[in-house]
């Protein structure tokens, strides 16, 4: 089906495996996974859909934005921005003692805030890799799960000293305004506050803690937003993608800024 604007759920999440002894600028020496889109998988324009959850929040199309105001559209739901994670520890009821299966949790677009989807990539018996849907204890399909600015796009690493993962995502605190009393310089949907980045950390990709604030604009055009990180040493090294008062707005900015987190194991209580 053609989905037409912000394409996000028709977008397939692809995992790739590569043999570092291997030439990887070749695209035979990769191993892609199988999948499905969101929309193949999930019928969101189905009464059950969402159902109890509010997903969507706002009322959406399948086959294009669906206009709420002039300025601000709902895209039809759909997943995008993964972070690949591996499950360690062997009391976790995601753990895999054959260590053959991976977790791919996405930013996704609901139209509101609070919630990423989930899959897992699973290894085949034949090298190859198939993308599945996650299933709760309770035989429930786990599509979405809560998640702290799961609405934007986040990041994920696993620190091997605390045994802990961390993440920076943005802060949302005003996702319940109205469409008519979205503050200027904020783009589209009320959910999209981009001028707040904070820093969590879990020991199951579920239960997040936040451990503090990594970086507030002043202002909506003041974005501190889509972060990229490593671990080095104590600290934290932070690029996100911001802007200031020459930015168009919090989604289409002009500036980069650096951010270091200084003893960042430190944060934890």
């Amino acid at each position: 089906m053609g989905i037409s604007g912000w394409n996000v759920a028709g977008l397939t999440p692809v995992v790739l495996r590569g043999n570092g002894r291997d030439n990887l600028l070749d695209r035979s020496a990769w191993t892609f996974s199988t999948g499905f889109s969101f929309n193949e998988k999930f019928n969101y324009c189905a009464a059950s859909f969402g159902e109890n959850f509010g997903i969507p929040f706002y009322p959406s199309e399948t086959a294009g934005p669906r206009s709420l105001m002039p300025t601000i559209n709902a895209s039809p739901p759909g997943w995008l921005e993964g972070n690949v994670v591996r499950i360690t520890d062997p009391k976790h009821i995601w753990h895999d003692p054959a260590n053959a299966t991976l977790y791919i949790i996405m930013r996704t677009n609901t139209n509101g805030s609070g919630y990423a989807a989930v899959l897992k990539a699973v290894e085949q018996r034949d090298g190859g890799i198939a993308l599945q849907v996650v299933t709760a204890p309770s035989g429930k399909l786990l599509s979405f799960i809560p998640f702290p600015g799961g609405s934007l796009k986040f990041f994920i690493t696993y620190d091997t000293l605390t045994h802990l993962y961390w993440m920076a995502s943005s802060i949302i605190t005003d996702s319940m305004c109205k469409l008519s009393a979205t503050p200027q310089g904020r783009y589209n949907l009320p959910s999209n506050q981009r001028n707040i980045l904070g820093l969590y950390y879990s020991s199951n990709c579920i239960d997040w803690v936040q451990a503090s604030v990594i970086s507030k604009g002043e202002t909506e055009y003041h974005a501190r937003n889509y972060p990229s990180f490593v671990i080095s040493g104590q600290d934290i090294f932070l690029v996100a993608r911001s802007g200031d008062c020459f930015a168009k707005n919090g989604q289409y900015t002009n500036l980069i800024t650096f951010h270091i987190i200084k003893d960042f194991r430190s944060l934890v209580i």
